[in-house]
């Protein structure tokens, strides 16, 4: 269970890293529209 718990938290993290540098690309690309998109997944 350590372990996978473990596991999560690391993929979690990643994925907002992830999250983090796909936001700064979309406000780049879309500008308002970027934010729509931010608040839609990751309420």
């Amino acid at each position: 269970m350590e372990v996978v718990t473990t596991t999560r938290i690391t993929t979690d993290r990643k994925w907002q890293l992830i999250s983090i540098q796909m936001f700064r690309m979309v406000m780049f690309e879309t500008g308002q529209a970027g934010f729509i998109w931010w608040a839609y997944f990751e309420p």
